[in-house]
């Protein structure tokens, strides 16, 4: 399995959910908090961080 970690809006701000996961790993009030949790796990795994805009359209990609 992939272990991307996509950045979404989520209703109490913004969340970090891994790609093919039914939950949500963490929830933020800001969408730079969730981004650095994601970065911090795809460096674990060498994976992708895709962040999403507030109308779920994607914003960014990055490989770590």
């Amino acid at each position: 399995p992939t272990h991307n970690q996509h950045v979404v809006p989520h209703e109490e701000g913004w969340a970090v959910k891994g790609e093919g996961n039914e939950r949500y790993t963490a929830v933020y009030d800001r969408q730079s908090q969730a981004i650095d949790r994601a970065v911090d796990i795809a460096k674990n795994y060498h994976s992708d961080v895709i962040i999403h805009r507030q109308d779920g359209t994607i914003r960014e990609r990055n490989s770590y």
